[in-house]
This record gives structure tokens, C-alpha cells and sequence, in this order.
């Protein structure tokens, strides 16, 4: 539970008549995080990759068409994941010639839908013209079918009206204005056949723009007859959908299914009649995956298993072993805090544990209210019902919450920020200001203190001496933070008076000193070469301003969960607030009704707000106060292949 789950390099031989059942029975099993073992050891630079590109593109082009086919049939992809398959129909040219037989049957229909939708998109583009033109009968003038008649349609700037006229006054004509938008004006402007000629000079001088009236109103297919052939067609192609939906899903299953195996091969190594199958796996899991291959392929394999520390690359550190969070489910939840920051180094000290007790602790202490607590409870647990992951997983973290909350609730005597309902169990943090800023603080050293450790114990299992003991949070810097706390505690706890000054110094001047000797601490025990690699000036300034860090750091880091105490103070003084109103509004007009209201909307805004504001203030100070001490968040996470989701 405090350390990532134990990895081996596992690696398999086996012929290729068992190449793909193996395969299916590995990304069936979710156990193995793949990879090319050439990457990890010097010995396999030689063997040749197996190429898989060439099936995983035709699966790519498969689910393309499926998809392209359910989206006619009006059918989401969504449940072809559910979709169960027999492992021999993973064969991708039998799956090609299942959806060619279905798309020579579904895709004419498709197709004429689509040109019908097309020329109803043309007739309706066609009547919206017409319409522009105003009403019925100044549509039928301007189809210009007359003998001895020029009947255009236009618009024209309305201050050219004046200029228009003016141009046809020697002529025999009419312009009629019969639609305003704006400052246009749409006009029809009739004039004899014979001066044709001269009303196109006189329309260009007065800027009139045509409007084309298309021949195609008069011929083609009729919208409503469209209409009725699109909805002969789609109720075949529904028949159609009904018969081949389920075939299509399992189809793009297959595909996607066949499209993770081929990913898996991808990174195996082949030798002939032969492949070698590698991958990090859980310890645990090893001995039914090894089962289940020689269930398999018999005595036709070779298995090996390899600790992380034998691996080549991984003892040189130029690969890093994938990690497994292995947590009880009580707290697994608050496993998504710890990757949302990194992914822990797989030596390193596993958080979680750590963070569910802290960041319960400043949420219930921040967000103390029996009420509003069983109420994010509440909600919490109907979240835990949904089947999303993500949604279920924060609905398991508001409940831990609420419960929290609930918890320092009854400690503080607070029910919807109504206080001598019930009685408090400890004492409430309004009243008791001054009591509670001091066991905010020491929150805060506690949880330092264990972030210390933390980074000095993921050193001891890094072997990494110099960060052991001379890193900002090693054994020295944790030996200043602490003798700096145990000077504070004698003076503001204790009310003790001031230690002589020799022996603060003395004290404090130990550590610092050790600090200055890190260079030549070091070059004794590593024997690196040079011991001031850029000059001692640089050294001993570069150590000056790393003494001011670890002091100004620390006590900014302390200080900083005071704000524990503060949103303790804030709930209450919200609340306050809020009945403060409510008690002014009773008085008025509004009256009970209108108090009562107040307090159920000043309610609402409490949870809301502010419980959003302390869930943000609470990960703040894991993430920039306690992780700061130990958490370099770059592991590798573990991936092991499945169906769904590829490597």
C-alpha cells in the first residue's frame, strides 16, 4: 500500500501456430504493459520487430466505413464496445468481406437519399429566391416571360431611386418599389423589349444590383413529391438498419479488437518460426499468466522473469519501470489527486494513504457543518451510482468529503450554520479563534514533517546518498526545520524566554555548516573529480542563497495552512452574514417567507461556493506544501494492453 505494486520483466517464446491465441489471451487478461526488449536490453539489438502497420491502418479504414454506415442508420458506435466476438472472426479480410456484402446492399440506398436530400436542398434554395422577390405576383413578373416586355428585379440603394427615374424619364416604363430592408429597396423596373439596351446602361449608372429569378422554378421535381420519396427511402433504410445494425457492431468491434492485437505485435520480436513476447507486469499476476500460456502452447514456449534492478536500461536509468498504484478501495479514489500532480517514481513511496488522511482532515476542518455534510454525502453517493469512471470515482471523494465534513460538524456544534442545535463535541472555531490558528500551524508542521521523511526514506531506496543528506528536505534541512519548530514551540507554547544566543547558534549554525561542506562531503564519498566544478565563489554563494530557501521556504510552507483556520473562520462568518440578512429581511415586508428564503439561497451559495473554494484551497496545499517535500512525479504509468484501449 505505501510502495507501487512490484513489477517483473516478463518475456515469453512461442511458435507461431499459438502467435495469435497468446496474443487474444494476453489483451484479454489486461496484465501486461508492452515493450520492445531491444529498448531494455543490450543483447536483443539484433532481432527484428514484427510489422503490423499495414493490418492496423485496413482496421483503421474498417471502423471508418462501419462508422460511416451506422451514422446513416441514425446508431451510435457507442455500444459496439459491449459487443462480445468470437476470437476466430478476428481475421481482418473476413471482416473486409462482411461489410463490402452489407455496403453493396446499404450504400445505393444511402447514396440516392443523399441526392434526393440534394435536390430538395436545391428546390428549397430555389423557393427562398422566389421569396425574396415578395409576394406571389411580383414573383411570377419577374420570370420575364414576355414578348414585348423587359421585366427585371432588383435592389437598389434608396437614394437612387431619384437618379433611376431620372435615366428612364425619355422611356416608356414602370419601376416599382415593393420591398424595403434597411436602406435597399427591391424594385421592379419594366420597359418595352425594344430599349432593353438603354434600361441596362441606366441600371448600371444607378448601382441596381439583379436579382436572378432561376429557370428551375418552373420545372423539376416538386418539394412535397421530394418529401414523400425521402420518407419512402428512409423507412427501407430503417428495415435495412434493424437487419444489419447488429451485424455492423460487431463488425466494428471485431475491427477495433483486431486493431489492438495488431498493436500488440507491433512490439514483438520474431526469429523465424518464432516470437518473443516482453512486457512489465505485476508480480501477483505472473503465475496465472503463465499458466495460461502453457494452457496454450504446452511445452511449444520459453518464459523468463526478470527483477526491475537486473534490466539493463533500468540500471543504467535510461528506462523507468511502469507503475501500479496498489491501494485498498477504501482509498483508491484518492489515487486520482496523486496521478492529477505525477505518477510516483517505482522506488518511491506511495502518497495515497497519506493524502486521504490529510486531505480529509483540512476538508472536514475547513467545511465543518453537520448539514451541508450529510447533504455532500448525499450527492456524493448518487454520483457513485453513474456508470462513467471518472463521475463515479468523484462522487467516492465528495462522499469521503461529506463524511468529513459531518464529522468536524458534530466537533464543532454546526448545523447549516446554526449553531446550539446540538451541542460541540470539541469547540467551534468561531469562538475560539486564537485556540484554532495554533492547531492550524501544527497541522501543517505534522504533514511537512511526514513529506520530510517521505523524501529521506524515497532516497534511501534511491541510494542516493547526497539527496539523504544534504537535499533541501534530507536529514539536514529536516534537522533545521525541526529545530526551528522546537525553538518556537518553547517560546510561543511554553511562553519561555528567549534561549541565549550561543546556543541558537550553535544549534541552527551546525546544520548550516554541515550544508557549506556538501561539496567536499561529497567528493569523498563519490570521488567525482573537480570539487568546485564553477569556482568556490560560485559554490559558496549558490549555498548561501539555498540556506535562505530552506528558512524562508519552510516558514512560508508552515504559515500557509493557516488558511485551515481561515476557512473555518470564513464558513462561519458566512453563515453569520447570511442570518444577519435573514433576521433583516424578517422585519420587512417580505417578512418569515422572505427570511426563510434567504437562508435556503445563502445555504446554496455556502455549499456551492465555498465548498468548491475549499476543495481547491485543500489540493493547493497538498500539491504546492506537501508534495513540494518528496513528490517528483516522474514515474511511468502502467499500461497494460486491452481491448479498448491500445498501448
Amino acid at each position: 500500500m505505501l510502495r507501487p505494486a512490484p513489477m517483473e520483466l516478463f518475456s515469453v517464446v512461442i511458435l507461431d501456430r499459438d502467435l495469435h491465441e497468446v496474443t487474444e489471451m494476453l489483451v484479454r487478461r489486461e496484465a501486461l504493459h508492452l515493450v520492445r526488449i531491444k529498448e531494455l536490453e543490450d543483447w536483443a539489438q539484433g532481432l527484428e520487430l514484427v510489422e503490423t502497420g499495414d493490418i492496423q491502418n485496413r482496421c483503421q479504414d474498417i471502423q471508418k466505413r462501419v462508422q460511416e454506415l451506422l451514422t446513416n442508420l441514425k446508431v451510435s458506435v457507442d455500444g459496439a464496445q459491449s459487443v462480445e466476438f468470437d476470437s476466430s472472426g478476428l481475421n481482418v479480410d473476413k471482416i473486409l468481406q462482411q461489410l463490402t456484402s452489407i455496403e453493396e446492399q446499404l450504400l445505393p440506398k444511402c447514396h440516392e437519399k443523399e441526392k434526393l436530400l440534394a435536390q430538395l436542398k436545391d428546390r428549397q434554395n430555389i423557393m427562398d429566391q422566389l421569396d425574396t422577390l415578395g409576394p406571389a405576383d411580383i414573383g411570377s413578373f419577374a420570370k420575364n416571360n414576355y414578348t414585348f416586355l423587359q421585366v427585371i428585379a432588383g435592389k437598389i440603394d434608396s437614394r437612387n431611386l431619384v437618379l433611376l427615374e431620372k435615366g428612364l424619364a425619355l422611356l416608356p416604363h414602370v419601376v416599382l418599389p415593393f420591398k424595403n430592408e434597411g436602406i435597399q429597396t427591391k424594385i421592379l423596373v419594366m420597359v418595352l423589349k425594344k430599349d432593353a439596351s438603354i434600361l441596362e446602361k441606366v441600371l448600371a449608372q444607378a448601382a441596381v444590383e439583379r436579382i436572378v429569378v432561376p429557370q428551375e422554378a418552373l420545372q423539376g421535381p416538386q418539394k412535397a413529391k421530394l418529401e414523400e420519396e425521402i420518407k419512402a427511402l428512409d423507412a427501407r433504410i430503417a428495415e435495412d438498419g434493424n437487419r444489419f445494425t447488429p451485424e455492423l457492431l460487431g463488425l466494428f468491434s471485431q475491427s477495433s479488437a483486431a486493431a489492438v492485437i495488431a498493436n500488440a505485435q507491433s512490439y514483438f520480436h520474431k526469429t523465424g518460426r518464432t516470437y518473443l513476447i516482453s512486457g512489465w507486469m505485476p508480480k501477483v499476476r505472473s503465475e496465472q499468466i503463465i499458466n495460461d500460456i502453457k494452457k496454450i502452447a504446452g511445452e511449444r514456449c520459453f518464459l523468463h522473469e526478470e527483477r526491475p534492478e537486473n534490466v539493463t536500461a533500468i540500471r543504467e536509468k535510461k528506462e523507468k519501470v511502469p507503475v501500479l498504484l496498489d491501494n485498498p478501495d477504501l482509498i483508491k479514489p484518492f489515487e486520482m489527486i496523486v496521478t492529477n500532480f505525477g505518477i510516483p517514481e517505482y522506488t518511491s513511496v506511495d502518497p495515497t494513504l497519506f493524502v486521504a488522511i490529510s486531505f480529509l482532515i483540512m476538508f472536514g476542518a475547513m467545511f465543518g457543518d453537520v448539514g451541508q455534510g450529510l447533504v455532500l454525502f448525499a450527492a456524493g453517493v448518487i454520483l457513485t451510482k453513474q456508470h462513467r469512471s471518472l463521475v463515479s470515482r468523484v462522487g467516492f471523494l465528495m462522499t469521503y468529503c461529506g463524511a468529513a465534513a459531518t464529522v468536524f460538524g458534530l466537533l464543532y456544534g454546526d448545523f447549516f450554520g446554526m449553531e446550539g442545535i446540538m451541542p460541540a463535541l470539541w469547540m467551534n472555531p468561531f469562538h475560539n479563534m486564537l485556540s484554532f490558528l495554533p492547531i492550524a500551524v501544527g497541522l501543517g508542521i505534522v504533514f511537512i514533517s511526514f513529506g520530510i521523511g517521505i523524501n529521506i526514506v524515497n532516497a534511501v531506496r534511491a541510494k542516493d546518498i547526497s539527496k539523504i543528506i544534504f537535499g533541501k528536505t534530507g536529514l539536514i534541512g529536516g534537522l533545521i526545520y525541526w529545530i526551528g519548530v522546537a525553538l518556537a514551540v518553547r517560546y510561543f507554547a511554553f511562553k519561555a524566554g528567549p534561549l541565549p544566543l550561543g546556543w541558537v547558534v550553535l544549534l541552527m549554525g551546525v546544520p548550516v555548516f554541515l550544508l557549506f561542506l556538501k561539496a567536499p562531503l561529497e567528493e569523498i564519498i563519490s570521488k567525482r573529480g573537480r570539487m568546485f566544478q564553477e569556482g568556490f565563489l560560485t559554490y559558496f554563494i549558490e549555498t548561501v542563497i539555498e540556506v535562505m530557501e530552506i528558512f524562508t521556504g519552510y516558514l512560508a510552507n508552515t504559515l500557509s495552512y493557516i488558511r485551515v483556520a481561515a476557512f473555518a473562520l470564513a464558513h462561519a462568518g458566512l453563515f453569520l452574514a447570511v442570518f444577519t440578512l435573514a433576521d433583516l429581511i424578517k422585519h420587512t415586508v417580505m417578512g418569515s417567507v422572505g427570511s426563510m428564503l434567504i437562508v435556503i439561497l445563502g445555504n446554496i451559495f455556502i455549499f456551492v461556493f465555498e465548498g468548491m473554494i475549499v476543495a481547491i484551497q485543500v489540493i493547493r496545499l497538498e500539491y504546492y506544501e506537501f508534495f513540494s517535500k518528496f513528490f517528483e512525479g516522474e514515474g511511468k504509468l502502467y499500461r497494460p494492453i486491452r481491448f479498448g484501449l491500445q498501448s
